[in-house]
C-alpha cells in the first residue's frame, strides 16, 4: 500500500478522479483506497493510478525531464471570461517518490516583472535550469500561439503581453498582473503546492503609478483588473487545495513596514480589502500587516471584510514579527520584506528555501508520558512534576529534530528560475537560496497548559488527591473543563507557556540542517484534529482522540482583550515566532453594534503586542443549520487553521470543532 509522501499524491490523484463532487480527505477516502488496492495489488500502481483516472505520471528521478516534458504536452486552457491567461493542466503530475516535494514558499515575483524570461538565467547558473529556460519559453511561444488562434475577445493584448515576456521588462500595471499569473501557474506545474504571492501591494506600486500618471488607467480600471485577477487566481481552487478544500497557500500580503520603520500603503491596498469585502471569496487569501503607524481607515476596511464572515484579512503584527525575524539572522532589509507561507508561518520571498510546515511538536505528548510512570509518588512536589515534564519534553524536541535532519527535497529546475538565489550554481533544493531554515509547527499548548495547572491546583495545592489517584480518577474528566488558565492573562500560565517553550528554544539551539539552516517553531499548526485523534484523554476534560486546542485561544466567556492581554506577554523572541495566531470567535451582531469599538480594539490589541490574529464571524445558529441543510448555505464561509474554506466542504470534525467554538462564544 503507499505511504508517506506516495500516499498525498494518491489522495490528490483520487480526487482528480471523482472530481468535484467527491472531494476525499484523508478520513473518508482511505478504506475505499485500500480495498481498491487490495482488488489489483498485482498491478503495478503507476499503470492502475493511470488507467484509473487518466493522469499521466511523470516518474523519472529526473526533475528537470518530468518538466519540461509536462510543459511540452500540457493541455492549454483559455477562460473566455477573463482579461487574462492562465492555465494549469492538472492531469499532468510529477510524481517524486520517497522525497519531498518543497512547498509552502512564495518566489519572487518581482524577478520576473524586471526582466524578459529569457534572461533568468546567467552564464554560471546551473545546466538543468538551462535546459528549463528553454521549455519555458518554448511553451510561452505555444500559448501565444493559441491565444492568437482562439476567439478570446483581447486575445491581441494577451498575445503582444507573451510577445513582450521573451525579451522584455513588464510595462504596465496590466502586463505585471499577466506575467504574476503566468509564473503562478509554471509554478504548480513542477509540483509546488501552497504558493505564496508576496506584497502585491508593494510590488504592483510603479506600475499602478505609471498608469496614472500617464492617464492609461484610472482607479476604476485597476480594481476591475484587479477584480479579474483574484477571480483567476481562484480558479483551479479544487486542485490547487492540499488537505482540505481551501487549502491552497495562496495568500497575498498588503502593508507592512515602509522600510523605515512607517507604514506602507497605496490604494491597491485599499483595493485588495475593498475586492474583500465585495467578492467574498474564500481564497486567495489576505494578510494585513499592521505597525503602529498603520491608520485607522485601513483597519476600518479590514475590519468590514472580516464581519462578512470571509475570514479575511489575518492579521500580522510588524512590531513584534520583524524584530523576532531580525534576531533569528535575517538581514534587517529582508526582515522588514517578510511574507508568509502557506498560512501564518514569516519567511523571505524570494529568497527563502525555509520550510516551515515540516513537521508537528506535540506539547501534551511528554506529559501523558511521564503520568505513566510506575512510581508517581517521585513527583511529591509540583516542581518535580514540571521539571519530569521538561525534561522529557527536551527528548521529544530532539526525536523531532532527527527527523528533519532526514529530510531531502526533490530538484526544482523551474521554480528556481524565480528565486534571488545566493549560489545560481546551486539548486534551490540544493542549499541555493539566502535562507535555508526549517520549521516546526506546535500544537496542544493549551492542553498541557491546563492540564498541569489542574494538577497543580487538585494534587498540590489543595491536596484533593494523590497524583497517583488523580491520574486514575480524573483523566478525561469533564470536571476538569470547568477551569481553564490558557488565555487567561494571569501570571502561572504566561509563566509556564514562556518555561516550555524556553525548553524547546534551547534544545533546538544547536541544530543544523544541512545546508545550515537553523529551526523556528510556534505555538499554531494545523494538526490539532489529526494530533488528538491519536492523543490520549488529558487533564484539561480532553477525553481521547477528542482534538486538541486550537492556536492560541481561550475557553468559553474568556473576554478578547485578556485573550490578547496574554498573547502580547508570550515572549516570541530567539525561535519562537514560527506562526503565533490568537485565534477566536466573534458573533456578526457584535460586530455590527460595536464596529468602532472593535477597530479601537483592534488598534490598542496591535500596541499591546500580539504576535498575528484571526477570526470567525459567525454565529454557532448558522453553523448547526448549515450543517443540517447545507444547501442553503451554499457560500458559506469559516475560517480553518489559517485559510478560509467553504463550510460545506470540511469534514465532519472540523464542523465539529467549528460549532463547540461558536456555541462557546454565544455563551458570552
Amino acid at each position: 500500500l503507499l505511504s508517506g509522501s506516495d500516499l498525498t499524491t494518491f489522495e490528490r490523484i483520487i480526487r482528480l478522479a471523482n472530481w468535484k463532487e467527491y472531494y476525499i480527505v484523508r478520513n473518508k477516502y482511505l478504506n475505499k483506497a485500500n480495498k481498491l488496492l487490495t482488488m489489483i495489488k498485482r498491478i503495478p500502481k503507476s499503470e492502475y493510478l493511470c488507467a484509473l483516472t487518466g493522469v499521466r505520471l511523470y516518474l523519472s528521478h529526473n526533475t528537470t525531464i518530468n518538466i519540461i516534458r509536462i510543459l511540452q504536452t500540457a493541455r492549454i486552457r483559455i477562460n473566455y471570461d477573463s482579461k487574462f491567461f492562465y492555465s494549469i493542466d492538472p492531469w499532468k503530475v510529477i510524481w517524486n517518490r520517497g522525497i519531498k516535494t518543497i512547498g509552502n514558499i512564495t518566489p519572487s515575483y518581482e524577478k520576473a516583472l524586471k526582466c524578459g524570461i529569457s534572461e533568468l538565467c546567467q552564464s554560471n547558473s546551473s545546466e538543468e535550469s538551462h535546459k528549463v529556460l528553454v521549455a519555458v519559453l518554448a511553451y510561452a511561444k505555444r500559448v501565444r500561439q493559441i491565444v492568437a488562434n482562439s476567439r478570446h475577445p483581447e486575445k491581441e493584448i494577451i498575445s503582444m503581453q507573451f510577445d513582450d515576456m521573451h525579451e522584455k521588462a513588464a510595462t504596465n500595471f496590466r502586463d505585471a498582473l499577466q506575467r504574476i499569473l503566468f509564473v503562478n501557474s509554471l509554478i504548480f506545474h513542477e509540483g509546488h503546492r501552497l504558493n505564496g504571492l508576496g506584497r502585491l501591494d508593494l510590488l504592483l506600486d510603479p506600475y499602478y503609478k505609471a498608469d496614472l500618471m500617464q492617464g492609461v488607467l484610472m482607479r476604476e480600471d485597476i480594481k476591475e483588473l484587479l477584480r479579474d485577477f483574484v477571480k483567476t487566481l481562484h480558479e483551479y481552487y479544487w486542485y490547487k487545495s492540499q488537505i482540505l478544500m481551501g487549502d491552497t497557500g495562496q495568500i497575498i500580503i498588503i502593508g507592512g513596514d515602509d522600510g523605515n520603520g512607517g507604514f506602507f500603503q497605496n490604494e491597491l491596498t485599499k483595493i485588495f480589502l475593498e475586492l474583500s469585502y465585495e467578492l467574498r471569496l474564500p481564497d486567495p487569501k489576505i494578510l494585513l500587516r499592521v505597525n503602529s503607524k498603520t491608520p485607522r481607515d485601513i483597519y476600518e476596511l479590514a475590519l468590514k471584510s472580516i464581519a462578512t464572515g470571509c475570514g479575511a484579512p489575518l492579521l500580522a503584527n510588524d512590531d513584534i514579527v520583524i524584530p523576532a525575524l531580525i534576531e533569528f539572522g535575517y538581514e534587517e532589509s529582508d526582515a522588514r520584506d517578510y511574507a508568509t507561507s502557506a498560512c501564518w508561518e514569516p519567511l523571505i520571498a524570494g529568497k527563502s528555501l525555509d520550510q516551515n510546515n515540516s513537521i508537528s511538536l506535540n506539547f501534551l505528548i511528554p506529559l501523558l508520558d511521564v503520568l505513566k510512570h510506575d512510581n508517581l509518588e517521585e513527583y511529591n512536589t509540583y516542581n518535580s512534576l514540571l521539571q519530569a515534564y521538561l525534561e522529557k519534553m527536551a527528548q521529544e524536541v530532539s526525536c523531532v529534530l532527527a527527523t528533519l535532519k532526514s529530510f531531502k527535497y526533490a530538484d526544482t529546475p523551474l521554480l528556481s528560475l524565480f528565486m534571488n538565489l545566493k549560489d545560481i550554481s546551486k539548486d534551490l533544493s540544493q542549499g541555493g537560496a539566502f535562507y535555508n531554515n526549517v520549521g516546526i509547527t506546535g500544537v496542544g499548548m493549551p492542553n498541557v497548559v491546563n492540564s498541569i495547572n489542574n494538577i497543580n491546583k487538585y494534587v498540590y495545592r489543595e491536596q484533593k488527591y494523590s497524583l497517583q489517584k488523580f491520574v486514575e480518577k480524573e483523566q478525561g474528566s469533564c470536571l476538569l473543563k470547568e477551569v481553564n488558565f490558557f488565555g487567561h492573562d494571569c501570571e502561572e500560565s504566561v509563566t509556564l507557556v514562556k518555561t516550555i517553550t524556553k525548553v524547546v528554544e534551547c534544545a533546538c539551539f544547536d541544530f543544523r540542517n544541512q545546508f545550515n539552516g537553523r529551526v523556528k517553531f510556534g505555538l499554531s499548526s494545523p494538526a490539532y484534529i489529526d494530533a488528538g485523534n491519536i492523543t490520549d484523554a488529558s487533564f484539561d476534560g480532553r477525553k481521547s482522540g477528542e482534538p486538541l486546542g486550537v492556536h492560541i485561544s481561550g475557553s468559553a466567556g474568556l473576554a478578547y482583550t485578556e485573550l490578547v492581554s496574554f498573547a502580547s506577554k508570550l515572549d516570541y523572541s530567539g525561535n519562537k515566532f514560527n506562526g503565533n495566531v490568537v485565534d477566536f470567535f466573534v458573533s456578526p451582531n457584535f460586530i455590527n453594534n460595536s464596529f468602532d469599538k472593535f477597530v479601537d480594539f483592534l488598534m490598542l490589541a496591535q500596541k499591546q503586542g500580539f504576535f498575528e490574529m484571526q477570526m470567525n464571524v459567525v454565529s454557532a445558529q448558522t453553523l448547526i443549520e448549515a450543517r443540517k441543510n447545507p444547501k442553503a448555505f451554499p457560500e458559506l464561509i469559516v475560517r480553518v487553521w489559517g485559510f478560509s474554506t467553504y463550510f460545506k466542504d470540511l469534514p465532519e470534525s472540523y464542523k465539529d470543532v467549528l460549532i463547540e467554538r461558536a456555541l462557546a462564544t454565544d455563551c458570552r
